[in-house]
């Protein structure tokens, strides 16, 4: 299988993408990749380090700030820049399929793959769709989501439940023993993360909490982040506190650990639903559309964990979640097992997931073209195309039933010659009119021929890039 995946910006985006790609180089080893990134962000030095060929695009997320204006539009050249780039490798390459994994980077690869035909599924990992993932929604095939919750947003035919990738790789991970950070093996033990380079407001709302430790029943393990180590551990905490700049392999030490307060992205809600630990969640209220909010409120509705905003982080909020679930054994059973409810063990397959309400133990597909103009040889080349999408995403599980509408392609096409039609008597209207003009009204007729062609430039620019096939 050839695949092209793209995703960016974050490690919430990429290492979903790289867990996809591992699963698939599980499932057929022969399976070839280009992966698509930004030529200035985190994936750039992550996915070529495991021998992926990796591919940059230039290319910046719109923004609101009046500084980045100029950045804006500028950014508008890039992305058509970009979706050229992108197609020239996708007619080289020939995938079987495209597949998005989030950031906005994945805009004009996915585009590109709809007007090269090429099928292709987007994942969402957060509750709250992301502004690329929605732009991206009547380009895709297939869509993958993470939460149950999220199968509401998204407007489209074809909806899977997947899972969050990284929570299969979570399982895999070697246990770390929690002495291996100086914890001992006869108390309880929390982990305390605020990601690789940690949260300097968090860091300072819980100093008087790790200040007050020696009180509690159980062993703290406090991950500072890299930028704040330094300063941090100048502090002079109880013996039951332990402080560490960064933790490698955090999804290992979550096996040998009780509960665990960190923010609320979408990569550590899979990691703890995977794992089934007890957790705290502290959502950040610096994200897109506040996704990180939502994430957690999945995991409090579903009475699968706690939540405390960061505005009500202090000692006593802090102390009283804790308590109420390392020190209650019967809410640590319960929490663990409708944390196993909302697991997805095999969610990098992709796999479909059917809950009650819709078990028909069919997988559907919606198999058509992305150009209205499409020949019926490239219908039928769409359709084989998605007997390999079809293999991906239901690895064999479920029969599959394929909706091709024969007579909405026929209309459409149709359709489609009428406009082409249309815009080519008005194209040759035009051009006798501007003959005239120029006959008739000489100095006068000119300006308005000039215009005349400005107008069938514009007329068909628009006719060439909305796919139109003008007939000859």
């Amino acid at each position: 299988m050839r695949v092209i995946i793209t995703a960016g910006g974050t490690g919430g985006h990429i290492y979903p993408a790289l867990a996809i790609v591992d699963k698939i180089k599980e499932m057929e080893p022969k399976s070839e990749f280009i992966y698509i990134g930004t030529h200035n962000r985190m994936e750039k030095d992550i996915v070529p380090k495991r021998g992926i060929k990796y591919i940059p695009i230039e290319i910046y997320g719109l923004s609101t700030s009046p500084k980045l204006m100029g950045r804006n539009v500028k950014n508008i050249f890039l992305i058509a820049s970009a979706i050229k780039k992108c197609e020239s490798i996708i007619k080289e390459f020939k995938p079987d399929v495209v597949i998005g994994v989030g950031g906005y980077v994945t805009y004009p690869v996915i585009r590109a793959a709809k007007k090269c035909h090429v099928p292709s599924f987007i994942h969402e990992q957060n509750s709250i769709v992301g502004k690329a993932n929605k732009s991206l929604l009547k380009m895709v095939d297939c869509v993958g989501v993470s939460f149950k919750d999220s199968i509401k947003q998204v407007k489209h035919s074809n909806v899977v439940l997947t899972g969050n990738p990284v929570s299969e790789g979570a399982l895999k991970k070697k246990k770390i023993s929690k002495t291996s950070y100086g914890l001992s093996t006869n108390k309880k033990s929390v982990l305390i993360f605020n990601g690789s380079l940690g949260s300097k407001a968090i860091n300072e709302k819980l100093l008087d909490y790790l200040n007050n430790a020696s009180k509690y029943n159980y062993e703290i393990l406090y991950v500072t982040g890299k930028t704040y180590y330094e300063e941090f551990k100048k502090n002079k905490f109880p013996k039951n506190v332990f402080i560490e700049p960064y933790i490698d392999n955090l999804s290992g030490l979550m096996k040998d650990i009780d509960l665990i307060v960190c923010r609320a992205g979408a990569s550590s809600i899979a990691e703890i639903t995977a794992l089934g630990v007890p957790s705290v969640l502290i959502p950040s209220p610096y994200v897109a559309n506040n996704h990180q909010y939502y994430n957690a409120l999945s995991i409090v509705e579903s009475n699968s964990g706690e939540m405390i905003e960061e505005d009500k982080l202090n000692k006593k909020s802090l102390e009283e979640k804790i308590d109420s679930i390392i020190n209650n054994s019967s809410r640590q059973k319960e929490i663990k097992n409708n944390l196993s409810k909302l697991n997805i063990d095999d969610s990098a397959i992709l796999t479909t997931y059917f809950d009650e309400e819709n078990s028909s133990g069919i997988l559907q597909l919606s198999v058509g073209t992305s150009s209205a103009s499409a020949t019926r040889d490239e219908l039928q080349e769409s359709l084989t195309r998605a007997n390999n999408l079809a293999a991906l995403l239901n690895n064999g599980k479920m029969p599959v039933v394929y909706q091709i509408n024969q007579n909405q392609y026929i209309a459409s096409e149709i359709t489609n010659q009428n406009i082409a039609i249309f815009a080519s008597l008005s194209i040759v209207a035009m051009t006798i009119l501007m003959i005239y003009t120029i006959i008739k009204y000489k100095e006068r007729g000119i300006l308005a021929a000039i215009s005349l062609i400005g107008y069938i430039a514009i007329l068909t620019l628009v006719l060439k890039y909305a796919n139109v096939n003008i007939p000859s």
